[in-house]
């Protein structure tokens, strides 16, 4: 199959896809092949066997000891603070 024509794409599918094209830096065929690829769990050439990399936090979930999660959300209340001074 070399090609597929998909109808109905509605202005905000379109954006979206726009959107993630961009975010991925690919053209919006790539990125729609790759969602499509994502979504049925068919691998392509470039793809198999590397193993996915994510750019969230999902790694460090669970990992901090309580004592550095207080110390952490004490300076982040800290940095929150508004100084009056600046605000004249």
């Amino acid at each position: 199959m070399g090609q597929v024509t998909v109808r109905g794409v509605d202005p905000r599918m379109g954006r979206a896809l726009k959107d993630e094209a961009h975010r991925r830096g690919l053209s919006v065929n790539r990125t729609v092949l790759a969602l499509l690829r994502e979504a049925i769990g068919v691998e392509d050439e470039t793809t198999r066997g590397r193993r996915r990399t994510y750019a969230d936090l999902d790694p460090l979930a669970g990992t901090w000891k309580s004592s550095a999660a207080s110390k952490l959300l004490g300076e982040l209340e800290r940095q929150r603070g508004i100084d009056a001074g600046l605000w004249r």
